[in-house]
């Protein structure tokens, strides 16, 4: 995905989200993860793929949340933990 796909996409999904307040749930030396509404963004700066597990989120045990850029990836919070995969690809997972 270029850049200009990625920032088009990110957008139409802020403006439809109406995403503002933003607070910070996970950080590392190289992950950063943060809400905005009911959206959690996801990205890293490391070419590593890596499993992250964010256990301080708005979300319930159940909640499935779908990464806008592929529909195929898909994560279920369970026992109060998000799973997220990266592999230096970042991510805007919501709730549909």
């Amino acid at each position: 995905m270029n850049t200009n796909q990625f920032m088009s996409t990110a957008l139409k999904y802020r403006k439809k989200y109406a995403i503002w307040d933003e607070e910070e749930r996970y950080m590392d030396n190289s992950f950063y993860g943060f809400t905005r509404g009911k959206v959690l963004l996801c990205t890293t700066d490391a070419k590593i793929s890596s499993t992250i597990q964010i256990t301080y989120h708005p979300f319930t045990d159940g909640t499935e949340l779908y990464n806008i850029f592929d529909s195929n990836d898909v994560v279920t919070v369970t026992n109060k933990i998000i799973a997220v995969f990266l592999n230096g690809e970042p991510k805007i997972l919501l709730r549909i």
